[in-house]
């Protein structure tokens, strides 16, 4: 697409992509729905003629050009996906290859019009077709919250009728066997009804929490899910945690869960960006584009994918801080000792510039050959270098070191990031071919198609809990489900659109029979419908959760999924953080639990010893449950064991003045600095260091004059000094260097 807009540049007044990067996803959106509706470029050409209104005009002529060319540019290499029902159903009109097949569908609320076209010739030449939809048997299907459903039942009758294939009496299942309990099927029986009758009952299967923040709202999920599988014996597969949208619970319902020793499996795509491969791809080309900032040259290093130790990449990333390194002075050969100021070097301390010289000099020559090359040979060029920093060769090791623990899986992971990353290298290639362009522009297209890899995974164990979304949920054997975000305007959420027509523009297309995805009601309705698949999913439990404001102050008031629950039961309650007992509900788990026990101390409450004696026999919160103690005793840090003592500060302690004091102020502080040597360290390229470096020398060759006497200081000038400094302490050569800068900007 972005070599598409980037054609027709000069072509485009309204979509012009100059200066507009999203504009790449809102057509890749667009031509979508145009594919999903069936909708060609003859028939929005078509309509372009009859609307008056101009900026629509030039929308549809603009838009039929660009898929025109985004078509072409796709049909040159490899088959675009969201072209596969279109051809299925050209296939199925030119051969009955399913004549004598019986086909069932099942879990479908309505289909879009490309499915449809598929749909209607299964219908027409298989020996026959059943589809099961949700509809209230006990009613004309006039409902809203049926719409969706109701709207696909004529759809599909009107098919048959055309065709003339024979309609059976539908098959009427009125007896109800999901629930285990009256308060689930009367909810079922009574939201998103017209008329609804409020039930006296208080419902002890139904739970709604007014939570603070998401924070306290998974904590609340968490605790009552180990709650329900403790003293209710259920098992983790038994329970479904369900929302909107899983972007916004990112890293905190996940961390939650493990907090409270939860097995859980997401459906949802995992964030590509973040694998090894990907980051090595990306640091790699915002080395070169960038001109080697620090951090991408660290961040390449440190994706676990390069030749070198870990000890290695430490003493290369001290060399760059000690010495500030960063843009072009990885250009340049690495001479300075990565300890500072300093004579003395090692074997081990060559291996900086032996590492710079394998990671950097292979970049520079591949930004070198990759000038005025085309996309195929920068791909090619590309291969050859990841080849040269031998990344395949570290994948084959990360693998067996994974293989070799306890998670499997991850090893495996990295295999498939890199067999997608090498088919989008070989798409990249096709599709970009013998154009000719800059490695930036290589790197923008490539990164367009990195973005687009989707990663997903299968549950990891057998016994675990589902996370997934209101538009993926399917109605099996869960019998609690946890609806989480219920809030206004987000679950069920605001209808919007999404390609580059307004609603008004999609309702002019509507008149004149171009229908591009549902309009603002049928959305609406397909919202409203899965809201309610949600609230009917579980078989015995039912929570229902929203938050009252998030980490940036703004409040939030809850949705139509709370408000039917309490419209049914108009005696049920809002429970929120004080109403439940989290003590108790913390001891489902190690962790929430010493968080229980740490608070308390701090409070100074009544901890139960036995509680206390858990933690203490426990190696990895003894250590943790002493510092609380301590810190509540206000006892000074000391250390207990005198050898340890010893092996920190030695037998015999010189300590002076400044040392004492800092003891005093701070005996932990005292404990890093002269125990640890925990100590800043310190660059050596600024105006205050080279000052400093020209003092302890000055002071040396002071000490060597009192030591041999035979100079002279009266009748040594600045120059000789230098001179004489430099032979008495055979320097190397970039102290030299640094010494005679001092000297010139002195004189």
């Amino acid at each position: 697409m972005s070599l598409a807009l980037e054609e027709l540049t000069e072509k485009l007044r309204l979509l012009s992509s100059k200066g507009n990067k999203s504009l790449v996803d809102v057509m890749l959106q667009t031509v979508s729905d145009l594919k999903k509706s069936s909708v060609t470029s003859d028939e929005l050409r078509s309509a372009s003629m009859l609307v008056d209104d101009e900026t629509l005009k030039t929308k549809l002529n603009e838009t039929t050009l660009i898929s025109d060319t985004f078509d072409a540019l796709v049909s040159q290499s490899y088959i675009d996906p969201m072209d596969d029902l279109t051809r299925l159903n050209d296939i199925l009109l030119k051969n009955n290859v399913l004549r004598d097949y019986t086909i069932i569908f099942d879990g479908f609320s309505g289909f879009t019009m490309q499915q449809l076209k598929v749909v209607r010739s299964l219908i027409r030449d298989c020996t026959a077709t059943y589809f099961t939809l949700t509809l209230d048997p006990l009613t004309d299907g006039s409902e809203e919250v049926f719409a969706t459903s109701q709207q696909t039942y004529k759809i599909l009758k009107e098919y048959a009728k055309r065709d003339g294939v024979d309609i059976k009496a539908p098959i009427k299942l009125t007896d109800l066997h999901r629930f285990k309990n009256d308060n689930l099927a009367l909810l079922e029986q009574n939201i998103f009804r017209p008329h609804i009758e409020p039930l006296e009952i208080a419902p002890e299967n139904i739970c709604v929490y007014n939570a603070v923040d998401m924070y306290d709202e998974c904590e609340y999920v968490a605790g009552k899910i180990k709650h329900l599988v403790i003293e209710k014996g259920y098992l983790y597969s038994d329970i479904s945690v369900i929302c909107h949208d899983t972007e916004p619970y990112r890293g905190v319902l996940s961390e939650i869960l493990e907090k409270y020793e939860i097995p859980y499996f997401s459906d949802e795509h995992a964030d590509i960006d973040v694998k090894p491969v990907i980051r090595l791809v990306n640091s790699i080309f915002r080395c070169l584009i960038y001109d080697f900032d620090r951090e991408d040259v660290l961040a390449l290093l440190k994706s676990g994918l390069t030749e070198f130790s870990v000890e290695e990449i430490s003493l290369f990333e001290n060399y760059l801080f000690v010495w500030n390194v960063s843009g072009s002075a990885f250009k340049n050969k690495f001479v300075q000792n990565p300890k500072g100021y300093s004579d003395r070097f090692s074997d081990y301390d060559t291996k900086v510039e032996n590492l710079r010289e394998s990671v950097i000099e292979p970049l520079l020559l591949f930004k070198e050959n990759a000038k005025d090359k085309n996309g195929l040979e920068i791909s090619k060029l590309f291969y050859a270098l990841l080849e040269e920093l031998k990344v395949p060769d570290a994948l084959r090791r990360m693998y067996a070191e994974f293989e070799r623990s306890y998670d499997k899986s991850v090893g495996a992971e990295q295999i498939r990031v890199w067999n997608m990353f090498m088919a989008v290298l070989d798409k990249t290639a096709a599709v970009i071919g013998t154009k000719t362009m800059t490695v930036k522009r290589y790197y923008e297209l490539l990164s367009l198609q990195i973005n687009a890899m989707q990663l997903s995974d299968i549950p990891r164990t057998i016994d675990c809990v589902t996370i997934t979304t209101a538009q993926r949920v399917r109605i099996s054997k869960q019998k609690a489900s946890f609806l989480i975000g219920c809030v206004d305007g987000i679950f069920p959420a605001i209808p919007h659109t999404s390609g580059i027509f307004s609603p008004f523009e999609l309702k002019m297309l509507a008149m004149n029979e171009i229908e591009l995805g549902d309009d603002f009601a049928a959305y609406n309705n397909l919202e409203t419908f899965m809201a309610y698949s949600c609230m009917t999913s579980a078989s015995e439990f039912l929570s229902v959760s929203f938050y009252s404001s998030d980490i940036t102050g703004t409040t939030y008031q809850p949705s139509e999924i709370v408000l039917q629950c309490k419209k049914v039961f108009k005696n049920i309650i809002a429970y929120d953080k004080f109403d439940f007992d989290g003590k108790k509900e913390s001891m489902y788990a190690l962790r929430p639990a010493f968080d229980t026990v740490a608070d308390m101390i701090g409070k100074g409450k009544k901890v139960p010893e036995s509680l206390l004696g858990i933690f203490a026999q426990n190696p990895e919160y003894s250590a943790k449950l002493d510092s609380l103690i301590n810190a509540k005793d206000k006892v000074p840090f000391k250390i207990f064991d005198k050898k340890n003592a010893e092996k920190l500060f030695g037998k015999n302690l010189n300590i002076s003045a400044s040392q004492l004091e800092k003891f005093n102020l701070c005996r932990f502080s005292y404990f890093c600095n002269y125990g640890l040597f925990g100590k800043d360290k310190e660059q050596k390229s600024t105006p205050c260091s080279t000052e400093r470096l020209f003092i302890i020398y000055l002071n040396a060759f002071s000490a060597n004059i009192l030591r041999k006497s035979i100079y002279r200081l009266k009748k040594i000038n600045s120059k000789k000094l230098s001179v004489h400094i430099l032979r008495n302490m055979q320097l190397n050569i970039s102290v030299k260097n640094s010494l005679s800068q001092i000297h010139s900007h002195t004189a």
